[in-house]
């Protein structure tokens, strides 16, 4: 039996797909990020950028969010977000999305209209 379809976010099919292997998952290199990134603030997140020769990222969400469900939520709209927004970066470099935490909901439209400017901004200065 196949699986229903929730929300906006629906299955990705090919090259449309934002592959695992672009996450960050080594602690060292969050914690440099951190250190010596540079960052950009949207509405919803704040961006840490670096230059680096390949895009990776990571989402980066604080206990003080919610419960595991409500914080693996906003990770999944926001890796959607990335995902649509991609072409928006002219510029290849490690980020990290440092979501704010919200009592109202969120919306895929709010937060990606909100990647894709600071995306722009981001590409605007490098």
């Amino acid at each position: 039996m196949p699986r229903a379809e929730s929300g906006c976010l629906s299955r990705l099919q090919g090259n449309d797909r934002l592959p695992r292997s672009l996450s960050l998952k080594s602690r060292a290199e969050i914690s440099e990020l951190l250190k010596k990134g540079h960052r950009f603030a949207g509405n919803y997140f704040t961006l840490v950028w670096r230059e680096n020769t390949e895009f990776r990222y990571a989402i980066l969400l604080s206990k003080r969010a919610g419960s595991a469900v409500q914080r693996n939520r906003v990770k999944r709209i926001f890796r959607e977000a990335i995902r649509l927004s991609r072409s928006a970066l002219r510029c290849q470099g490690k980020m990290l999305i440092l979501p704010v935490a919200s009592t109202a909901p969120l919306t895929l439209e709010q937060i990606r209209s909100d990647v894709t400017g600071v995306f722009e901004k981001l590409s605007a200065q490098s």
